[in-house]
């Protein structure tokens, strides 16, 4: 309906990544619990560091904005015509 790319992506883009950071902060008290207690079973631990959970809470951002950016593209670029004429 005349939005261009780029804001066809901003606006996926921004649901999506709402939604994962979301997700990450949902996820990252309960990896560290549940990591904390599996490790307190070992004679020898490490500490756990708050960058491993910043290292994987960007990959799953980078990766959720990768795929969904690649799938926007893809539907963006296609003739609104063509897609209306097999309808």
């Amino acid at each position: 309906m005349g939005a261009s790319t780029a804001q066809i992506m901003k606006l996926f883009s921004t649901d999506f990544f709402k939604l994962v950071l979301g997700a990450v902060v949902v996820a990252v008290p309960v990896a560290y619990v549940a990591l904390d207690r599996w490790l307190d079973t070992f004679a020898y631990r490490t500490d756990l560091g708050v960058g491993v959970f910043l290292l994987a809470g960007v990959g799953v951002l980078l990766v959720a904005v990768l795929a969904v950016s690649t799938q926007v593209l893809r539907i963006a670029r296609v003739d609104p015509a063509t897609t209306l004429r097999d309808e």
